[in-house]
Formats: C-alpha cells, structure tokens, sequence
C-alpha cells in the first residue's frame, strides 16, 4: 500500500513537470510563432528582390553616365561616378551575404519551431498515458481499499 502511495507521488511530480513543459511547448503559440517567421520572411524576401532591383538600375545608371560622353571619362566627375559603381559593386555581394545569414538564420528559427512542436505534441502523449496510467493506480489502489 505505501508503495502504491509512492507511486502516485512520484506520478503526480512526472504529471505536474509534464504540464509545465507542456505548457512552455504549447503548440498553438509554435504554429502561431511558425507562421509569423513565414510571413515576415516573405515580406522580407519582396523587400530585398525590390531593393536588388533599384540597386541594380542605379549600378546601370551610373555605368551609362561615366561612359556617355568619351572625352569626360578622365574628368574628376567621370571618376567618381566610377568609384561610386565600384562602391556600389562592392556594397551588393555584402548585402547578399548578410541577407543570406539572415534567411538562413530564420530557416533555423523555423526548424527550431518545427522541433518545439514535435516535442511538445510527443510531451502531450506522455502526459496522457501517465494520467491513464494514475488513473489505474487510484483504480487499484479503490480496490485494495475495499
């Protein structure tokens, strides 16, 4: 009979520890979470697609007014706008890479969501056998009374 009582201890602690993580995992504010990330990820990639191009166009504009005029090209003008494509050249892979980071850095986000969800639905399976299980065990233990 003590025995049974520890059990039950012990079961309740499992349950209550399992309630809290099942809390923290808590699936709908994982998928709620899963799908902001999504969005923000598609509005950012818009942004960055329409920022490629305008950056682009300028990189083009500017290569189209330093070779307009031939005899201008030596100019202390031509140059400049020549450093500022060199710079602007410079600029665009750099930005690249740190958008790169970034997505990356949201697909882990959402792997990480993925696995919260995984974990809190295995979490949520645990918690119900144990509680089939306390229910048995206070079942029994009804029974041994008798």
């Amino acid at each position: 009979m003590e025995n049974v009582d520890k059990v039950i201890v012990i079961l309740k602690d499992l349950l209550s520890n399992l309630q809290n993580c099942t809390s923290k995992y808590n699936l709908a504010s994982a998928s709620e979470e899963y799908i902001s990330i999504k969005e923000s990820l598609l509005i950012y990639s818009r942004e960055r697609s329409f920022y490629q191009l305008q950056l682009q166009h300028e990189i083009e504009n500017l290569v189209k007014r330093a070779n307009l005029d031939p005899e201008e090209s030596l100019t202390k003008k031509s140059s400049d706008n020549l450093e500022e494509v060199f710079s602007l050249q410079l600029f665009f892979p750099a930005c690249i890479e740190a958008e790169e980071k970034l997505i990356q850095n949201y697909k882990l986000a959402l792997h990480e969501i993925k696995l919260d969800a995984a974990l809190s639905l295995l979490l949520q399976n645990q918690l119900e056998g144990i509680e089939k299980s306390l229910i048995q065990i206070r079942y029994q233990q009804s029974l041994n009374l008798q």
